[in-house]
């Protein structure tokens, strides 16, 4: 009975996704239109947060 009671607080409109989400690229787009000088950081080398990762 507390089974019946309880179905009925279920949000059953949102649908539930488990799991990871990965991704092998990322897209980003210039807001300045200016050459690519150097590269730095060879690609899939692991970096920390404020490496150098171009230079115009």
């Amino acid at each position: 009975m507390v089974a019946a009671l309880t179905a009925g607080c279920l949000d059953t409109d949102r649908p539930l996704a488990l799991g990871t989400l990965e991704r092998d690229r990322v897209a980003l787009t210039a807001t300045v239109a200016e050459l690519i000088v150097d590269l730095p950081v060879a690609e899939g080398s692991p970096v920390t947060k404020g490496t150098l990762l171009i230079q115009l």
